[in-house]
């Protein structure tokens, strides 16, 4: 059980990925997605240009380590989701 630990989140979400049942990865890609679409609608509506506020506050280095927290959470989720599926 030791190896399941071993690498990062992201590392261990695209083994998930790449070794599920085409249809769970494929269901939970297509949850990602509507997720994102969702977050970019409310931006939009509130008068911000997606792809701008983006490219700020990615590129910006002081949101990097709130930025990788975020992204290793949203991949333990998603993992969860696909494993939970899978049983």
């Amino acid at each position: 059980m030791d190896i399941f630990f071993e690498g990062t989140p992201i590392d261990k979400w695209k083994e998930v990925i790449l070794n599920a049942s085409p249809t769970l990865v494929g269901m939970e890609l297509e949850h990602l997605i509507e997720r994102l679409v969702t977050y970019e609608i409310l931006l939009e509506q509130n008068d911000i240009e997606t792809e701008e506020a983006f490219q700020r506050y990615y590129y910006n280095p002081d949101n990097k380590p709130y930025i990788e927290e975020r992204k290793n959470n949203i991949a333990i989720e998603s993992m969860g989701k696909i494993l939970g599926q899978y049983e």
